[in-house]
Formats: C-alpha cells, structure tokens, sequence
C-alpha cells in the first residue's frame, strides 16, 4: 500500500541478517525502519539493499557493530538517517536529492563511503575506509551546532563536490587521504588540517587554522582564514588568487604557476603577522605580479623568488633575505613599510625595516627598477655605503 511501513526490530529485538536483504518498495512510496541492532549472521558480511523512492530508510541502531554488513545500498530521495555507528563493505546512497543524516558518529567501511545527496552531521563524527574514496556529491553540513568530523582514507581520496558549511559550518576538521579535493566553496568554523596531497577548486573561509602535509594545487580566488596557513608541500597556484590570514602564512616547498596555467597574480597578506617561504618560488614557472604583506617576511637560504617579466611587491615592517630575489629588465621590485612609520635601514645602519648589505646583495641585478619606501611613510630612511646595481627609488 501507498505510504506502507516496513519496521524490523527494535531496542531488544536486534536484526540479524542470515542472506543478502533488500527492499524495493519505491512503487508505494513506503519506508524502511531498523528499530535495533543489524548485523551479519557469521564473517561473511550480508549485503544490504534498500529502495525506497520518496521515503524515509532509518537505521536507529548499530550496523555491523557485532559481525560487519556486506555492502550497503540505499535510494531515498527523502531522508536516510544513522542513529548509531555503521561497520560494513561499503556505504552508497544513490539517490542525488534528499538527506543523509549522520547522527551516530562513526562510519567504518573496508571499501567507498559515496554520499549522492546532501549531508548533515549531528555529533562529531568519524569516516573510515580501508584505502577506499569518501566522496560527497552533495552538500555537507552540521546540524544543531559545528560539528567535528575525522576523516581517513588511508591512501584513498576523500572529495567534496558540493558546497561545504553553506548552511552551518562544520567544526574541527581532519582529513587523511592521497588527495583532498574541495570542489565547491568551503565555508569552515574551526581548524582544517589535510593529512596528504590537496586541491582546492572553491573558495575557503571561515577556517581558523590551515594545514596541508603534501602538495596544495590552488585553483580558486580566495583561501580566507582567521589564523594560520602552512603548506608542508610544494604549491602549485592555476588561478589568480589572494591567500589571506589573520596569523602566520608559511610555505613549506616550492610555489609555483601550475604547468597548466598562465602566470595568475598572486596576493598573500599574513596581517601583521609573518609570510616565510622556505622553498623557490617561481624556479619551475614563475607566478604573475605578486604581492607580500605582512607584520614580517622571511625567505630562508631555498627561499629564492624569481619573478622573470613580473612585478613583486613586498608591503612589511621587518624583512629577513635569506636568498636571492630576481627579475628581469621589464620587473619592478618594491619594498615599502606597511606602517607609515616605520624606519628603513640599509647596508648595516638602523632601522626597523632593514637590510644589511648581504642581504641587498641577494637582489639580483636586473630589475628596471627598484623602490625602498613609499610616498606615504613617514619614517626615516638611513643608507650605509653600498652600490645599488639597478635604478633606485626611495
């Protein structure tokens, strides 16, 4: 009958599967209820197949908590919810619109956790595979408050293709896999530490700390957080793009264009905190004009930054060279203080904003020119002896 109710156990009656179950009831609209326990009758995990059309499919209990599900494959355009934690083969909602709830906490699956239709968490929760993708098709949010979810994959990818937080933003989140790959937007409220390889393709905001272990391609226009960035691995930029933080910003390995892309301009901005780069930048294919701001900038002895045709432009109140800066004769170079205020001191005489004479001596020669200061600061600027090799403007 249209709006039939299929309800299979409950709190002291727990379901034990003895052959592969499925329900294919999506010609009368009906829904699906486990009121207890699911599990597998021995070592060899049952499958567990489930169409519903339009209506509601409810796991109210653990699944697989005793002896693990086979795979599990559900189609519901309305609501799937999983009260409890999940141990099976495999998770796969089928179905592109509706809601996957996931109330219990833990999803644990030797193979592929696919979610196709929007889902919402609704306590800190836990994703794991055994060397198998995680994948949200749909949106992802929390449910109540900012939820925690704990993700690995193991050498498997884990892939948002629908906008994250949209709606309310997920809490502390860690993500283990080769590849992380944001799609869509990424609206976060805490910290997002990627444990492998990451792409973004959407923008990020919201996040307090950022954090990738491997590679990090940027291919959106704006990575936004309130503290930290640190990118362990080389980065590779395919997009203009502006990285903004409220704390530190540190590159770990190399910065460069992305072989496929054409020199994007590149903004980074650390506040009044520090912008280290520890690798090259620009040493397999050079970015677009770029600009630094930051409280202070550091390039270790790998830091070397080479901007070929393009203009770099450094706006801080200290600076630390630790390897050379080139261009070529159609470049600009500028370094102006970020505070009106601020003192410039080069070649070993006093200043807040200062460079020694091995330092300037890191400024390769041939830039068309280059400018220390800026017309609207208001600090003195003392030179110490010292030939500059390019046209100077201060």
């Amino acid at each position: 009958a249209t709006g039939a109710t299929f309800s299979i156990g409950d709190s002291d009656t727990p379901t034990t599967l003895l052959t592969n179950t499925s329900f294919d009831i999506a010609s009368v609209t009906g829904q699906v209820i486990f009121g207890g326990a699911v599990n597998s009758d021995g070592d060899v995990g049952r499958n567990i197949t489930i169409n519903t059309g339009t209506g509601a499919i409810t796991f109210t209990g653990t699944v697989g908590a005793t002896k693990a599900v086979g795979a599990i494959a559900l189609t519901s355009t309305g609501t799937t919810t999983f009260s409890s934690s999940v141990d099976a083969a495999s998770v796969i909602q089928n179905s592109s619109t509706g809601t996957t709830a996931i109330n219990g906490g833990r999803i644990t699956t030797a193979g592929v956790q696919t979610f196709g239709n929007a889902v919402t968490l609704s306590a800190t929760t836990n994703l794991n595979t055994n060397n198998s993708n995680i994948t949200f098709t749909s949106s992802l949010n929390s449910s109540g408050s900012s939820r925690a979810l704990i993700m690995n994959a193991g050498s498997g990818s884990v892939l948002y293709t629908g906008a994250v937080g949209g709606s309310l933003a997920l809490g502390a989140v860690s993500s283990t896999a080769a590849t992380t790959t944001n799609s869509s937007t990424w609206a976060g409220s805490s910290t997002y530490d990627i444990y492998g390889n990451a792409v973004f393709d959407g923008a990020i905001s919201g996040v307090t700390n950022l954090y990738v272990s491997g590679t990090t391609i940027v291919n959106t226009a704006t990575i936004s957080t309130s503290g930290t960035q640190s990118y362990d691995g080389a980065l590779s930029i395919k997009t203009g793009t502006a990285l903004t933080a409220g704390s530190n910003i540190t590159f770990g390995s190399t910065v460069n264009t992305h072989s496929t892309a054409t020199t994007p301009t590149v903004a980074i901005d650390s506040g009044s905190a520090t912008t280290t780069f520890n690798g090259a930048v620009g040493g397999v294919k050079v970015l677009g004009a770029t600009s630094i701001t930051a409280g202070s900038v550091v390039t270790g002895s790998g830091g070397t930054i080479a901007m070929d045709a393009n203009a770099l432009s450094i706006t801080t109140d200290a600076i630390s060279l630790g390897a050379s800066i080139s261009g070529t004769s159609t470049s600009t170079f500028t370094i102006a203080p970020k505070t009106a205020s601020t003192t410039i001191g080069l070649a070993s005489t006093s200043g807040a904003l200062n460079l020694n004479t091995t330092e300037l001596d890191f400024i390769s020669d041939g830039f068309s020119a280059i400018t220390i200061g800026s017309a609207a600061a208001t600090g003195k600027i003392t030179i110490g002896a010292y030939t500059f090799r390019d046209h100077l403007t201060l």
